[in-house]
């Protein structure tokens, strides 16, 4: 089943403070590459340097695109189809907002996910 990555996600696998969290993101990571399933928005590409360049700095914000360009998560472009489906996510989950950093996670299995 493929899944897409999304912003809130990659912020809490590449910076949370919290070790299980970043642990659980780390497994999920790794199960998304070795399995080939990871699929990884253009647009969430760009709203993840955005966030750690704001954050942290231009630095760090190209060390974390160069990992994302090593990943082997699948980048594309966001179509119809995705955003349909995440926003189908996101309005079963409503307290989660697309595409923003905060420290909560969907673990719902629909077609396409969103992590």
């Amino acid at each position: 089943m493929r899944e897409v990555v999304d912003t809130r996600f990659l912020m809490e696998y590449f910076y949370s403070d919290e070790a299980d969290v970043k642990q659980r993101a780390s497994r999920k990571i790794k199960e998304l590459v070795l399995h080939k399933e990871g699929i990884l928005p253009t647009i969430v590409i760009g709203e993840t340097i955005q966030n750690v360049c704001q954050n942290i700095g231009k630095d760090e914000a190209e060390i974390c695109f160069a990992r994302l360009m090593k990943s082997a998560l699948k980048i594309e472009n966001l179509t119809a189809e995705i955003a349909k489906q995440a926003g189908f996510l996101k309005s079963k989950h409503r307290d989660i907002p697309i595409g923003d950093y905060n420290r909560r996670h969907s673990n719902s299995k629909p077609g396409r996910n969103s992590l």
